[in-house]
């Protein structure tokens, strides 16, 4: 471990410390029990104990330093490291929960009454609903449907959001 490593786990608390110290060693298909991770940092870790948070900050932190990921497994009742596959597969579940929170800020927006307002919260309130407006454009059916046809005929690059706007625009 590099003494960087090192200091920034020096920073994190004993417990997370703990965590990530057993979570960064992970391959893919392994598991690790809460009882296991009871042990290991020393108090209760499932959802609603005090050690759940400590357990959320070590996956972030090794998912966000060493591309580790750890997702709970329901069925399993444990963590467990995903493979390449998962990973990407996992994503679909960000885009719905995404999906969700951008609907409820278009709910939301469209409760307002914009005659309450003065003239800056409207400017505001508009730039907002602006914004949800366009998230929602762009994590929609639609637009997936449009990407999707524009990389089977190899026009899409992913990391040119240009090319996605222009996409967008036909």
């Amino acid at each position: 471990m590099t003494t960087e490593a090192k200091q920034t786990i020096a920073r994190i608390s004993a417990f997370t410390s703990r965590a990530i110290e057993r979570l960064q060693t992970g391959k893919p298909g392994d598991t690790v029990t809460a009882d296991q991770m009871r042990d290991v940092i020393g108090m209760d870790c499932r959802s609603r104990d005090k050690g759940y948070s400590y357990v959320r900050s070590a996956i972030h932190h090794v998912e966000s330093q060493h591309g580790i990921v750890w997702a709970w497994d329901r069925d399993g009742d444990q963590w467990k490291c995903l493979d390449t596959q998962s990973k990407a597969e996992s994503v679909d579940g960000f885009i719905k929960q995404a999906r969700r929170r951008i609907r409820a800020g278009l709910r939301r927006g469209k409760a307002v009454n914009e005659a309450e307002l003065t003239d800056e919260q409207l400017r505001e309130h508009r730039l907002r609903t602006a914004v949800v407006g366009t998230m929602d454009l762009f994590t929609s059916g639609g637009t997936r449907q449009r990407l999707e046809s524009a990389s089977k005929v190899g026009t899409l690059v992913i990391t040119d959001p240009a090319k996605i706007v222009d996409l967008m625009k036909r």
